[in-house]
């Protein structure tokens, strides 16, 4: 089992690339939200699995039909907030990874010859291939955007039908998106290259693999496949190909793109996940067909652009049909998510399920039972209850295991799944089997609201030194913090200590407004992107300043808005920092609604630096005293940190930090 932290939202930020409407507010994402990994199991395998390009592409074709076609033609604790129930399955609305992918078929473009010919355009050769296949052109249906929470899904009346009905591609709409991208994307250069954090124990194949199995074995992304059409489909690879070229920090070329998709479908086919989550059995022969027509599809189809991209994409979906009887949504959908991983670990495709929200841990409440999880072996784990939570309130408790869900038994099941089957609508019954040592039983809930607090403890540590646990920069984070500062001054606080340890991130605008309170002058941070919205610097503003000697916590799972609140306080000499090098992460996420479907792209748009210009990826922020946590006894880095706290060293930071403040509150001895 492998557990990974990636983000989750960040302020609102106004979007003004061309194209893209300047009322549309996104997301920028400055954290790692916490996402558990699933449990991998075995796939079913058909045919030989290639250990490279070169025995890939010497396989003979199978000897069936050759698909000649037209000529030149993208946790460790996972909040059970409000995922779709049993019942609303169907939707209604709708990791340091190389940048270059590995390459599947570099060894034939190095052997190969290029060729010149004339191309037909790609409205000639769809016209062409529709006529051939007896198709009449459909009529534009294309309509007044909606905002994404009003838009449907497509939902086929018939599935047998509509794998048909997709191919009916609406030639005037493609040739309108392909004229979008004729013009060569800026080629800015961002920030040079942060320092990459301890590889993954696994191969490049085997990490697809995970990722391939971690995909398919949530249930949003089947019925995100099987609700969508292939034209809306297309229309999501052409927003995030745009999005990609012009926003990410240094975009990658559709060529590596292109061959990352047809190497995940590759491998997909294989994977036992992929064929559930889109209804197909395919024999062996047919996978062999399939895997042919692919390295087909590869040589005979060279990527250079995003024309040529369209072409690839057409293509393989022509033949997958024919081949493995595979949704052209689903190849399209494929073509998406490769297009993000191959830029960084942080940007990816997020398709919306009707109670998923990729910002649903940042909130102050969710619908569910509240519990945080994590996969153990052939059970799941309960790491946390949240206060007067349906689960807290039946009594469960950090390390029972969950066995079954209404029945079911969680046995063999990805992590994704239970996540599915645990969250539902506010009111809606469910009865999980729980073991607790060597006892079982079975415990009825009903999924309610459940606050969620980001402070999640606050309390004297000593007579005089207050403590404040900081879980996540949420969007309620600035007013619980007020609430626990007060108190604690109320309770005779001099000294005050911060724990940031575990704390994956969260909102850019709360690091910044929760460093204001305690920096009355000086940078907070700054990002560096390709366009002018991603430039910017932070500088405290906040008038109204604590005055407190502080000490802050830092560990290795620190990440994102922890690191710029802790660099904040440490390069502004402001207090001192205890414990562990923190993360590194560095990097700011955009999230971009999306317009064809209910979902968003999230894409790594800026990198972070400290108030003194330190790239913060890759580096972290070191602690001034070093000490490392222990999962055993006493804590020593609270123990440290409280010590520090009521040193004289802590005390003139907070002097000289306040000697440039405009206001305080001379009343309040502590501020």
């Amino acid at each position: 089992m492998m557990t990974h932290k990636i983000n989750a939202q960040a302020d609102q930020t106004q979007l003004n690339n061309t194209g893209w409407s300047a009322k549309q507010m996104v997301s920028r994402v400055m954290g790692a939200c916490l996402l558990s990994v699933m449990f991998l199991f075995g796939a079913t395998v058909n045919g030989a699995e290639p250990s490279d390009l070169q025995e890939w592409l010497s396989q003979p074709l199978s000897s069936g039909r050759s698909y000649d076609y037209l000529e030149d033609h993208s946790r460790y604790n996972n909040i059970a907030d409000p995922f779709a129930s049993d019942s609303q399955n169907q939707m209604t609305s709708n990791q340091g990874q190389s940048r270059a992918p590995d390459r599947w078929y570099e060894e034939y473009h190095r052997n190969s010859a290029s060729t010149s010919a004339s191309t037909p355009t790609l409205e000639d050769l769809l016209r062409s291939h529709i006529e051939q296949m007896g198709y009449s052109r459909p009529a534009n249906d294309y309509r007044e955007e909606r905002p994404s929470y009003e838009r449907s899904y497509y939902t086929p009346t018939d599935s047998s039908t509509d794998r048909n009905q997709d191919f009916q591609l609406n030639i005037q709409k493609l040739r309108e998106l392909l004229e979008q991208y004729q013009s060569t994307p800026s080629t800015t250069p961002a920030p040079s290259q942060p320092v990459d954090q301890p590889a993954s124990t696994l191969s490049p194949r085997e990490e697809r693999e995970r990722k391939l199995a971690a995909r398919y074995g949530d249930p949003v992304v089947g019925r995100f496949i099987m609700n969508i059409s292939t034209q809306q489909a297309l229309s999501v690879y052409q927003e995030t190909a745009r999005l990609i070229d012009t926003r990410h920090i240094q975009p990658t070329s559709y060529k590596d793109r292109a061959e990352y998709a047809l190497g995940n479908l590759d491998l997909a086919i294989q994977n036992q996940y992929f064929l559930t989550a889109n209804q197909i059995s395919p024999s062996a022969q047919q996978v062999s067909n399939f895997r042919s027509g692919l390295r087909q599809m590869y040589q005979k189809y060279p990527v250079k652009n995003s024309s040529d991209a369209l072409n690839l994409i057409y293509q393989t979906i022509n033949m997958a049909q024919q081949t493995v009887g595979l949704r052209g949504s689903a190849v399209v959908t494929e073509f998406v998510y490769a297009a993000t991983e191959t830029l960084d670990k942080y940007s990816a495709f997020v398709p919306e399920d009707s109670y998923r929200k990729p910002s649903a841990t940042l909130e102050d409440h969710i619908v569910g039972i509240g519990v945080e999880i994590k996969p153990e072996a052939d059970s799941i784990m309960i790491m946390k209850t949240l206060p007067n939570g349906p689960a807290a309130n039946a009594g469960l408790k950090q390390g029972d295991v969950i066995l079954s869900i209404d029945g079911q038994s969680v046995s063999g099941k990805t992590l994704d799944w239970v996540v599915d089957r645990i969250t539902g609508a506010e009111g809606s019954r469910i009865v999980l089997g729980v073991r607790r040592d060597s006892k079982t039983a079975n415990v009825t809930m009903v999924r309610s609201r459940v606050k969620i607090e980001s402070v999640s403890e606050y309390k004297m540590v000593s007579s005089d030194v207050g403590y404040i646990k900081l879980e996540k920069f949420a969007q309620a984070s600035s007013e619980e913090m007020d609430k626990a500062l007060w108190s604690l001054h109320n309770s005779g606080m001099k000294s005050l200590v911060i724990d940031l340890r575990g704390n994956p991130g969260g909102l850019l605008t709360t690091a910044i407004e929760l460093s204001n309170k305690f920096l009355p002058s000086g940078t907070i941070v700054s990002t560096r992107g390709r366009t002018a919205g991603d430039q910017s610097m932070e500088t405290a503003t906040y008038e109204q300043t604590w005055k407190t000697p502080l000490v802050v916590l830092v560990d290795k799972n620190s990440a994102s808005a922890s690191e710029i609140f802790a660099a904040a306080i440490q390069e502004n000499g402001r207090g001192i920092i205890v414990g562990e090098r923190s993360y590194g992460k560095g990097t700011v996420q955009t999230h971009f609604p999306l317009q064809a479907v209910s979902g968003n792209l999230r894409i790594t748009t800026a990198k972070f630096y400290s108030p003194k210009g330190r790239e913060m990826a890759g580096a972290g922020v070191t602690p001034d005293i070093a000490v490392a946590n222990s999962n055993v006894g006493e804590d020593l880095v609270l123990q440290r940190a409280t010590e520090e706290a009521r040193s004289g060293r802590a005390q003139n930071l907070a002097q000289s930090g306040s000697r440039n403040q405009t206001q305080t509150y001379p009343s309040l001895s502590s501020f």
